[in-house]
């Protein structure tokens, strides 16, 4: 019997008496992973389980492991923010000019979307028309994949920060529709914030469909470079939802980053919980008799100097 880190950088114990009948595959927080069953560590109720492979279950948090584990981009690309701000295209036989629009955007959230991007992009502000919410943008929109830049930039138009003002007092803040009627603009300025996690519900119809192998691709590509995100499609007579969630703290950290412009948000409690559970994962292998002691020096010496995930089934 043996401790390790398995292919899919999962924290795993080998155990040759289990039968190896068939190979399990599992969605744990938009990572997905397939193997023949094992002895498996994970975080269920805040405490660590050993348990068969096959026996993961709803909510039990896999601990997923890398010391190459990196943020695809710590800075806000412009041009990728632009990129999906005008990603609708519509033409108007009137002037036989192309325009940029918004579907599904109240025409009461306009004032404070208008604050947030003068904030962010002082080139781009949207104006109500008889048919859509338009896109003033005087520059050309380019083609650029900063995935995480785009995500952000959704996360204004079409979705939500989950905030929470301190350890007491947890409220949920709406981007852009909450924020500023629940309380004046200035009354935010100088408060300071925590982050939890990122929604946003992208709507996508007629030419726009193609868009949803293109999202697939990129929240794949983000896997790739260990960062997680959950997707749900949603069909409605009208529309596909293309609905993208996510707590990973490298997302949170970045996002938080850009948010500046707008709100100090000074604390991301996913990362600092990585952090409390490393530990106590560390101390867990250290004493927990049915750890096997091959490879729990060599795992133990590499959780010291990873950063761990719990990715939630």
């Amino acid at each position: 019997m043996k401790i390790y880190i398995d292919q899919n950088n999962l924290l795993t114990i080998q155990n040759p008496n289990i039968p190896q009948v068939k190979e399990y595959t599992y969605n744990v927080w938009g990572y997905r992973f397939s193997d023949f069953d094992k002895w498996i560590i994970v975080y269920h109720k805040k405490e660590f389980k050993i348990i068969n492979l096959k026996n993961l279950w709803y909510n039990m948090g896999v601990i997923y492991l890398s010391s190459k584990l990196k943020v695809k981009s710590s800075k806000l690309d412009l041009d990728s923010f632009v990129s999906w701000i005008c990603n609708y295209r519509s033409y108007d036989e009137e002037t036989g000019k192309s325009y940029y629009f918004l579907p599904k955007i109240n025409e009461k959230e306009l004032d404070n979307l208008n604050k947030y991007l003068s904030k962010l992009w002082t080139d781009i502000k949207l104006e109500k028309t008889n048919k859509w919410i338009i896109v003033d943008f005087k520059g050309e929109k380019t083609n650029t994949e900063n995935t995480l830049s785009k995500f952000f930039a959704w996360t204004l138009l079409y979705g939500k920060l989950d905030i929470k003002k301190d350890a007491k007092t947890s409220q949920e803040v709406f981007i852009p529709k909450q924020v500023l009627q629940r309380r004046p603009y200035q009354a935010l300025l100088g408060k300071r914030w925590e982050l939890l996690s990122f929604k946003f519900h992208l709507p996508l119809f007629g030419a726009y469909l193609a868009q949803r192998e293109d999202l697939d691709n990129q929240i794949n590509e983000l896997n790739k470079n260990w960062i997680f995100v959950k997707k749900d499609i949603l069909e409605t007579k009208d529309w596909i939802v293309y609905q993208v969630s996510g707590n990973d703290y490298q997302i949170l950290q970045s996002f938080a980053n850009w948010y500046q412009s707008i709100e100090n948000i000074n604390k991301i409690p996913k990362y600092d919980e990585a952090l409390e559970i490393k530990e106590k994962l560390i101390q867990f292998i250290k004493s927990n008799s049915e750890i096997p002691e091959e490879g729990k020096n060599e795992t133990i010496k590499l959780l010291k100097n990873s950063i761990i995930k719990i990715l939630i089934k």
